[in-house]
């Protein structure tokens, strides 16, 4: 079972023009990632810039996976996908264009890792990420990971 599944809806699968910087990415993700009855959005906006000063996030081939563990009832996942790719970290082989979130509750431990190696692993696809980035819709995102699901099976 993917999963993404219980975490991903169609609110959270995003194509953005115009985030110029990592502190505006971080910002959309935190406000993507935030629920109702959630941590806020300043918690799990702090919960990521937390997790980023311990190290970079950004895996290669243009993927960063920005998360973190905070006082939550389940976990939430988001996927970005950028017009622009952005500067990611200090070096300047960090450029991104492809962001999946997540905010994970903090007494999960094996779900946070399960989910950021299912991530990780699907991420080692270049032509799924080929076909992720030609993507123009938020529908399409949407369909495309529900198809990824459906055709990877146990993968994930």
């Amino acid at each position: 079972m993917n999963q993404l599944e219980p975490t991903l809806d169609i609110s959270r699968a995003h194509r953005f023009t115009g985030l110029m910087n990592k502190k505006k990415l971080f910002e959309k993700l935190a406000e993507l990632l935030t629920l109702e009855s959630g941590p806020s959005f300043h918690r799990v906006l702090d919960g990521l810039n937390a997790r980023e000063k311990l190290g970079c996030t950004c895996i290669g081939k243009g993927v960063a996976i920005p998360h973190c563990k905070l006082s939550a009832d389940t976990p939430v996942a988001a996927v970005m996908i950028l017009d622009e790719p952005i500067k990611y970290g200090e070096n300047d082989d960090n450029i991104v264009d492809i962001i999946f979130g997540l905010m994970v509750p903090v007494e999960n431990c094996e779900q946070h890792l399960h989910l950021l190696s299912s991530i990780a692993k699907l991420c080692e696809q270049e032509s799924w990420l080929d076909g992720l980035r030609c993507l123009k819709s938020d529908q399409e995102i949407t369909a495309y990971l529900a198809a990824t699901e459906t055709s990877l099976g146990e993968f994930l």
